[in-house]
């Protein structure tokens, strides 16, 4: 249930859980990874997880929507933290935005600058658009899926795997 964004030796990985039971304790942690070796770095500022992750480098990424805890198992827990996005600028997460509806167990395409989201958990079929600077409903498309994998840009995005649901 964690996210990542970036390619093969530039990576950054984000969020998840953490044990005993299935769905656990949301966690913060961020590592990075430069082709070799993983790096401990700045954790998230809300701990999430079953979020989704866009962005091309280890250096720039979204973390968008997720799961909502409740206090006081996240004592960082928001009303709207299934909608929050931060942004990651290679060293510090800092607070970016707010996606219209709640988004989760999905995936993700693009850069910080133009991101897709698809295949959430509660808008299968819907997509959301990312510019910059503010989200808007794209297209529907898409097969009505959740926990898709997916990757890409924004105009260029690939959906697959998935579970099935009418």
């Amino acid at each position: 249930r964690s996210a990542a964004a970036g390619t093969q030796n530039d990576s950054v990985f984000f969020g998840g859980l953490l044990p005993p039971a299935w769905y656990g304790i949301s966690t913060p942690a961020t590592e990075t990874y430069n082709g070799t070796n993983f790096s401990e770095v700045n954790d998230m500022i809300i701990p999430r997880r079953a979020h989704m992750g866009a962005g091309l480098t280890g250096n720039a990424a979204l973390a968008i929507g997720g799961y909502k805890d409740s206090a006081p198992t996240n004592p960082t827990y928001t009303a709207t933290m299934d909608c929050n996005v931060e942004i990651w600028n290679g060293t510090n997460w800092a607070d970016d935005s707010q996606v219209p509806v709640s988004v989760r167990r999905g995936a993700a395409a693009g850069s910080t600058e133009s991101a897709i989201v698809f295949g959430t958990n509660f808008n299968k079929t819907e997509t959301y658009e990312w510019n910059g600077s503010s989200w808007s409903e794209g297209g529907t498309n898409h097969q009505s899926r959740q926990d898709v994998g997916g990757g890409g840009t924004q105009n260029d995005a690939i959906s697959f795997g998935g579970w099935p649901t009418n």
